[in-house]
């Protein structure tokens, strides 16, 4: 049996503008749903890492959160953010597709991931973590509940 840590840190996600052409680009609103309450699903837990799949083969932070059976969310989980006194876990969501992605898209992703990623890490203390979330115009959980309750109507 495996042990997942639970985290008490605030799970945030930052959606791309590629992430949310992509949603549209969709077009089937069941299927946009789905996509919705997967990030509203794990922004609500107290294991967000456990809806990490898997990284993407040949990326090196570019990781995988899967929608049903054929849709997939590119993206980068960081947690436990600022070191040293953890109040987040972000979330960098880059892209949402039906599982045919294009590698040139993904290569382009991971090097956005690996920005984030040493962006996010650079904070030390919560204050600047807050005031880059409120520029990248962070969502929480019910942000996200928020749209998705928009789009059942």
């Amino acid at each position: 049996m495996s042990v997942v840590e639970l985290s008490d840190e605030e799970n945030v996600a930052i959606l791309a503008e590629t992430f949310t052409e992509g949603l549209s680009d969709i077009g089937d609103k069941t299927r946009q749903l789905a996509v919705l309450k997967r990030l509203h699903e794990l922004l609500d837990s107290t294991t967000p890492q456990h809806y990490i799949y898997e990284t993407v083969e040949g990326c090196s932070e570019l990781q995988v959160i899967r929608v049903g059976g054929d849709q997939r969310i590119y993206c980068r989980l960081v947690m436990g953010i600022p070191h040293g006194d953890k109040h987040y876990n972000v979330l960098f969501v880059f892209y949402v597709d039906p599982h045919q992605y294009r590698p040139d898209r993904l290569t382009r992703f991971d090097q956005a991931a690996e920005q984030r990623l040493e962006e996010i890490t650079s904070f030390e203390g919560v204050d600047a973590v807050d005031d880059y979330l409120e520029a990248m115009d962070a969502f929480t959980a019910d942000d996200i509940r928020q749209r998705i309750d928009r789009l059942e109507d």
